[in-house]
């Protein structure tokens, strides 16, 4: 939370507590969105090092690729620059080549042009990301960065380009949080 009194370090500390007691009850899958960069890599562009460390940790993040019962699942990081995007789309691209019966995708910002990606007042989703949904067909794109689009008028939990599903979680009021089961 980047508008919190907490050290966004501490934060960390905190969040990977509960990842490892969430990781107790189930399989854990994350990627990085925007408010979790925290350093620059060797390139210079921001980066979420603590997330793409989680993969050390026996659970799957950034770049990870996994396989259960034939879908794979493509964890996609937050770019924040070229480089980052290029190493995104290498990994779709060899994502791509695999054999698998369906393909997910787990990337923090839903498409572009897509009630999924609807703010009350305009569509700000990623242009990028509608540009390889549209080229690799993924059977299922999941995103949560637009908060507030599966409330809103104009705004959906799903929506579909060609034969790939889009859907986002939004940010609910009150409890439980917004989840996938």
């Amino acid at each position: 939370d980047l508008s919190s009194a907490v050290d966004g370090r501490a934060q960390i500390v905190v969040i990977n507590k509960y990842l490892d007691l969430i990781r107790e009850k189930t399989r854990v899958v994350t990627c990085s969105g925007n408010h979790d960069l925290d350093s620059r890599d060797e390139e210079g562009e921001k980066t979420s090092r603590w997330i793409t460390e989680l993969n050390a940790r026996g659970l799957e993040a950034d770049d990870a690729s996994i396989e259960i019962d034939g879908t794979l699942i493509s964890l996609c990081r937050w770019w924040d620059g070229p480089r980052a995007q290029a190493r995104l789309a290498e990994q779709l691209a060899r994502d791509a080549a695999k054999p698998k019966k369906q393909w997910f995708w787990v990337h923090h910002a839903p498409m572009a042009d897509s009630p999924v990606s609807w703010s009350g007042s305009k569509f700000i989703g990623d242009t990028v990301l509608k540009r390889w949904v549209d080229q690799y067909q993924p059977d299922a794109v999941f995103s949560a960065h637009i908060h507030q689009s599966p409330f809103t008028g104009a705004g959906s939990w799903a929506d579909r380009l060609g034969k790939s599903w889009a859907f986002t979680f939004g940010t609910p009021p009150g409890a439980p949080p917004a989840h996938s089961l």
